[in-house]
Parts: C-alpha cells; structure tokens; sequence
C-alpha cells in the first residue's frame, strides 16, 4: 500500500499505476487546484472548470496502467487538460459534460518543445504584467491584493473598506481583461501554457 507521507510524485504515480486509490486521491489533490484556475480563467464557469478537471482526473485513471512511461506527468496532464479546455472553447458548449476522454479532438496538436521555447520564463511574466498593468487602478489593487498577496475577499474588502460585492466584481472584471489580453497576444494554446505555469498548485 502506498504511504501518503511525504509527497513523492514519483511513487504516487507508480501507486496509481498499480490501481491504488488512496495514491490516485493525494495526486487529485495535488493538481486539482492548479487545474481549475486555469479551466476558470478561460472558460469563466465554475461549473464548467470543475468539469474539466473532473474529466481530466477521469482519463488520468483511465490511462493509469501508461503512467509508467511517462516522463514528466506535470506535462502530460498539461496537455490533457489543455485538449479538453481547447475543446470546450471550440465546440461553445453549455455544458462541459458533453467533454471526455473519449472526445477530445485528437487533431489539436500537443505542446511542442518549440511552442515552450518560444517564450521563456521571463517572457511568459512578462505578458502577465503587462495584463495587469492594463488593468484600471482598483481592480489591478484587487488582483494583486487576491493573487499575490492571498488575501481572501473579506479581508480585501476590509483592508480597502469597499463592499465584498464589488470585490468579487473587480476580480471577475480583472480575470475577464487578463484572459482577453493573453489571448489577443498568443494562440489558445500557449495561454494556456502561459496560465498553467504560473498558477499555484
């Protein structure tokens, strides 16, 4: 039986290869969060992006007995949630459920290693700030109060003596403005990478 303490990616996943779910639970856990933000920040669903990541979860299980040959899982599971979140976009479905493992479209290409070098760490910031920067002046305090400072929305709404209301509007306005620019200045694709590599786990 897998030992859930510590963390060690590597035998979790030959754990979930062997069928253990306890093993399969703390790699859930691990990314799931990661997942949604990026499933939410394009998709703006809550619904939709815990869909996605349900689904995603789901074909992780179903191709657990492939785990083995894996190299990296943190990219392979990219590619996965960012096929299902690519088809969703495409296919401007109200309801995610319609996506599975079975139905992505096989034809979107994978990440290549020439779409991770065509912008480096510095770059990929680099877009992100300058989305932040476009950002009207108490939204921008809002994203930054909620996304790199981790205050919750009670404590910002607080700390800058405004409505929790019109906090939650300011970040959902931001997301909007943030995901609209990424997406102006790169493919579907690559904002997903984008999103992906700096969301926290």
């Amino acid at each position: 039986m897998y030992n859930p303490s510590p963390y060690d990616e590597k035998a979790v996943l030959l754990a979930v290869a062997k069928g253990d779910e306890e093993a399969f639970t703390k790699i859930y856990h691990h990314y799931r969060n990661k997942i949604f933000t990026v499933a939410f920040k394009l998709i703006e669903s809550e619904q939709a992006a815990e869909e996605i990541v349900q689904d995603v979860f789901l074909k992780v299980w179903l191709k657990r007995s492939h785990l083995k040959e894996v190299e990296r899982f943190d990219s392979w599971l990219f590619i996965i949630a960012r096929n299902m979140v690519y088809s969703f976009l495409r296919s401007g479905a109200n309801n995610v459920k319609t996506l599975t493992p079975e139905n992505v479209d096989p034809g979107f290409r994978d990440l290549s290693q020439a779409d991770a070098d065509r912008l480096d760490e510095k770059e990929l910031r680099q877009v992100l700030e300058q989305a932040v920067c476009r950002l009207p002046p108490q939204q921008r305090l809002v994203y930054l109060l909620s996304k790199e400072e981790g205050l919750k929305q009670k404590d910002i709404s607080e700390k800058m003596q405004i409505a929790p209301e019109t906090v939650k509007k300011h970040l959902q306005y931001a997301m909007r403005s943030i995901r609209a620019y990424i997406l102006s200045r790169t493919d579907i694709s690559l904002a997903i990478f984008i999103l992906w590599g700096f969301c926290n786990i």
